[in-house]
């Protein structure tokens, strides 16, 4: 049809459903650029409390879901000078196969000779960069990042690039914790039961910095503990269920700091996402941020339903999942 662009999304019909659905957008307004969707990227703890309604704000179903995309320019509307047909983009747009954007918004120009796949990454790995932000991490301090899925190797990245001068990472999943020295880890353990022992027997000391990229609520609790006083806790995963913690004990008799990372605001000195995002791009093209280390699958979109299975059947071998669309 004249003026329409049909294409698919990936859409939760029901809970723990996943299927491609068709979806259409019609020509771009004013100030708006039509965005090809080639490739998007799977944020596994948002978009798996969506899939699964473990979300603390539920939407019902059916739900659309994901927000990691980067394509190309395919038309532009009245008023846009920013933009061309042709030019590659990181956009803020989820899985869906093309979207009408405003094109002063939510938009950063992909570097060129850096695959799609890669880029993709950036406005994932900016959430972990602004945690570390938040966290006021000072030169030579130490750190641990509790998890190590994707936004917890990333966080142990920004660690080191922020100058902590060990840090440290705990999972349970010997794969994920291979692949963590990739990203920064000076020590990767699987901590057992005593976090604190084995947080003590990496660094010597608590940490001067924890952030738990896990959103679980036990291990939020025992944050504080593995926080060295006067040091900083940062909540990074999302939490969907009450956490009890002793506010007394570790908490407000060791001056201990609790920072949660939601958005970047420059008045809590996290820059801009703008800025943020671009900085993450500009690392990845030049080859500094080893995003393709992350990465585990690359697959077309119509495999979709089986890589959402995927990361609840076989969690040890399903980490960063691209999906890439049709040209």
């Amino acid at each position: 049809m004249a003026g329409k662009y049909t294409g698919y999304r990936l859409m939760a019909t029901s809970k723990g459903v996943v299927e491609v659905t068709p979806w259409e957008v019609g020509e771009p307004g004013e100030g708006q650029v039509l965005v090809k969707n080639l490739c998007s990227l799977v944020s596994p703890g948002t978009e798996l409390s969506r899939i699964h309604d473990t979300h603390t704000v539920s939407v019902g179903f059916p739900c659309s879901f994901g927000y990691l995309s980067s394509g190309r320019i395919e038309k532009v509307g009245p008023g846009v000078t920013n933009w061309k047909v042709g030019d590659r983009a990181l956009v803020s747009m989820g899985h869906l196969s093309h979207l009408n954007v405003d094109a002063k918004k939510d938009m950063w120009k992909v570097p060129a000779g850096l695959p799609l796949e890669k880029a993709v990454y950036a406005g994932l790995a900016s959430i972990p960069q602004r945690g570390v932000m938040c966290s006021r991490l000072a030169k030579g301090q130490t750190a641990l990042v509790i998890g190590q899925g994707l936004i917890g190797l990333f966080a142990a990245w920004w660690c080191k690039y922020y100058g902590a001068s060990k840090v440290v990472v705990f999972d349970r999943v010997p794969a994920r914790l291979a692949r963590a020295s990739q990203f920064g880890a000076d020590v990767a353990v699987d901590p057992g039961a005593d976090m604190l022992g084995a947080v003590k027997n990496a660094i010597g000391d608590r940490a001067n910095v924890v952030l738990d990229a896990t959103g679980t609520p036990n291990v939020i609790a025992a944050s504080f503990e593995l926080t060295k006083d006067n040091g900083c806790v940062v909540v990074l995963g999302g939490v969907h269920k009450p956490v009890t913690l002793d506010l007394y004990t570790h908490f407000q008799k060791r001056n201990l700091t609790l920072v949660g990372a939601g958005y970047s605001a420059p008045e809590a000195g996290t820059g801009t996402e703008q800025a943020n995002r671009q900085l993450s791009l500009d690392l990845i093209a030049a080859g500094k941020m080893p995003v393709e280390k992350a990465t585990t699958h690359v697959v077309p979109i119509t495999k979709a339903p089986e890589m959402y299975r995927a990361f609840i059947e076989k969690p040890a071998e399903t980490l960063g999942v691209v999906f890439q669309w049709p040209e």
